[in-house]
């Protein structure tokens, strides 16, 4: 089997007219809200004061014929969430534009990141062309919605279309974040990335190799030369953090007989455990995208805990009879304007928005109002749910962080060591 691998950056993926096309049956795109933080916060430490010369994506693995359109066999959450990141950019730009004026330099500068990084137009055919199509289920919803910038559908979305929307506005936030109004700002930020990020790029002929490789990539006992010496030595490069550094070292200690058991272990963790304001603060700024199983099973889990705290009973958190209920429903529906896209984002999953029902009840409350729903969690066998209609005549954003900061109270004290 032959491959290249070569080491790319962003810009150079997008450059000279290539494209990229993620396979009819690839999976739909699936990151969330964790995973568009670690790419932000990785993304923001290439700018600090001594900042690393570059970030490495991994390996992306590409199948192509003709060297100008690929098919992304391994890489596609990746590529996707960095293609909404250049959408988010060119939408704020676009935002800063001063109305009905044509020649606008927001306007220009928008203009060219499209055109490096997003479309181009096809010299043959004068056709605007996108550098990104993605598969079967999300395509549709990227193509005529996202990349033309359109107003964004609320209702009637697939589970991945309603990733790719919430990923644009989280995204144009982060942005609006760090830039404000200054284009020039927008624009500096994203020249600098796409040189500091780089894949692996493993280009494969035939897509029977290509998934060979990717198969490769995923097995254990494999090398592949090239990039295995690419990974050693980054990872050789790089400092862990402190925590890192202490479970390696207690890990090593309790390996090698010289911590005498639990107690001991406990003790040797203090050096980075978090004082009781710093969990608090934390606890009270967590979202958990629960569309995601694991993250799913860890809110289920802090909210069961949560309840055998104020009322001390032990339900069995892995009981279908219950159900994770969001009180500001995923796809909310009329009765839910309250709230604007922005906020939406913020406090879907946040947890001060997340209660248990028994399941029965959270089939009836739907997507219903907050007064109807208000109804059925007095009812609820659950104290933390009754506490919401007891507490709140209404929900806004205020009242979801209010919620979770009694949350956050209660958890710093179930889940405090005592040294």
């Amino acid at each position: 089997m032959t491959f290249t691998t070569t080491n790319t950056t962003f810009r150079q993926l997008m450059g000279n007219g290539l494209s990229y096309r993620v396979p009819r049956f690839q999976r739909d795109y699936s990151w969330g809200p964790d995973e568009w933080d670690d790419l932000w916060n990785d993304l923001a430490e290439l700018f600090q004061e001594a900042p690393e010369p570059a970030h490495y994506l991994g390996y992306l693995v590409l199948q192509s014929t003709d060297n100008r359109t690929f098919a992304i066999i391994d890489g596609q959450q990746r590529m996707t969430t960095l293609s909404l990141l250049m959408l988010a950019a060119v939408a704020h730009l676009t935002g800063l534009a001063a109305p009905d004026t044509a020649d606008d330099p927001e306007l220009r500068r928008a203009a060219q990141l499209r055109a490096n990084y997003l479309g181009y137009l096809d010299p043959v055919s004068l056709v605007p062309r996108s550098r990104l199509t993605l598969n079967r289920n999300d395509d549709r919803f990227y193509r005529h919605y996202l990349a033309p910038l359109e107003r964004l559908p609320l209702r009637g979305l697939r589970a991945s279309e309603e990733l790719l929307r919430r990923a644009f506005l989280w995204f144009r936030e982060r942005i609006a974040e760090r830039c404000g109004a200054d284009g020039r700002a927008v624009a500096s930020f994203v020249d600098a990335a796409v040189d500091k990020l780089f894949f692996t790029v493993i280009t494969v002929t035939d897509e029977m190799n290509a998934f060979k490789v990717f198969e490769t990539l995923n097995a254990r006992g494999v090398r592949l030369s090239a990039t295995d010496l690419l990974k050693n030595y980054l990872f050789s490069g790089r400092q862990s953090n402190e925590q890192e550094r202490q479970y390696n070292r207690i890990a090593c200690a309790l390996a090698n007989h010289a911590l005498g058991g639990a107690a001991d272990t406990i003790r040797e963790l203090r050096s980075v455990y978090p004082d009781d304001g710093e969990f608090r603060a934390a606890f009270t700024d967590k979202e958990l995208r629960t569309a995601s199983s694991r993250n799913r099973k860890v809110a289920r889990y802090l909210l069961f805990r949560l309840e055998r705290h104020v009322s001390g009973e032990d339900f069995d958190f892995e009981s279908a009879q219950y159900d994770l209920e969001h009180v500001l429903p995923e796809r909310p529906g009329e009765a839910w304007d309250q709230f604007d896209d922005r906020q939406r984002v913020s406090f879907t999953y946040r947890l001060g928005n997340l209660t248990l029902l028994a399941a029965a009840d959270n089939r009836a409350a739907g997507n219903a109002g907050f007064t109807v729903k208000r109804s059925t969690y007095g009812a609820s066998r659950f104290a933390v749910t009754r506490k919401i209609a007891e507490d709140y005549d209404a929900w806004t954003v205020e009242k979801i962080a209010s919620r979770q900061r009694w949350m956050a109270r209660h958890a710093t004290s179930i889940w405090r060591l005592d040294f």
